[in-house]
């Protein structure tokens, strides 16, 4: 840049003196200084640095252009993955789902099954079977407890097992 301003300043001195002559009168002289060796070497010293900063900024613009097209390329790539990586995320979210489900379902049917044959063996049974919590309140009251105890389920079912304790025990219990 240096080069090409020394370069300008010699020629911007030389056309000075050109238009100087010429406005004088001398057209001669003007264009003899235009003409001359000097003046044309120093206008194609000018012309070949001007050409290389013109090829050194296209080289520059062409070196920009590839970056703007790699990061291009790689906002693109990074986009992608992202959209590849929240695709599968849906996918397994909905397969552990649908096999949380299925496996729920399969549970739910055993506890059925299990609960029904529990209903059935405990109607079933001809002892009387009684189930208290912890608290001391009735839970279970099959018909084998009816008959043996004279109470209905519904009677006794969430009171407190002390209503089936004869008075003379009933006090101590």
């Amino acid at each position: 840049l240096e080069v090409l301003k020394k370069l300008w300043d010699v020629r911007f001195v030389e056309l000075d003196q050109t238009i100087v002559l010429d406005k004088a009168g001398n057209t001669s002289a003007a264009l003899n200084i235009v003409k001359s060796h000097e003046g044309l070497l120093l206008t194609n010293k000018f012309r070949l640095q001007l050409n290389k900063m013109v090829d050194q900024d296209r080289l520059d613009l062409g070196i920009l252009h590839k970056k703007n097209l790699t990061t291009q390329k790689l906002a693109h790539s990074l986009l992608m993955l992202t959209f590849i990586g929240v695709s599968l995320t849906v996918v397994i979210f909905f397969i552990l789902m649908y096999r949380n489900w299925k496996k729920e379902n399969q549970l739910r049917k055993k506890l059925e099954t299990v609960s029904t044959l529990y209903h059935a063996i405990l109607q079933t049974a001809q002892d009387g079977i009684i189930i208290i919590n912890g608290n001391g309140i009735i839970e279970t009251f099959n018909t084998g407890a009816e008959t043996i105890l004279g109470y209905r389920e519904s009677e006794v079912v969430g009171q407190n097992a002390k209503i089936l304790i004869p008075d003379p025990v009933h006090s101590a219990y």
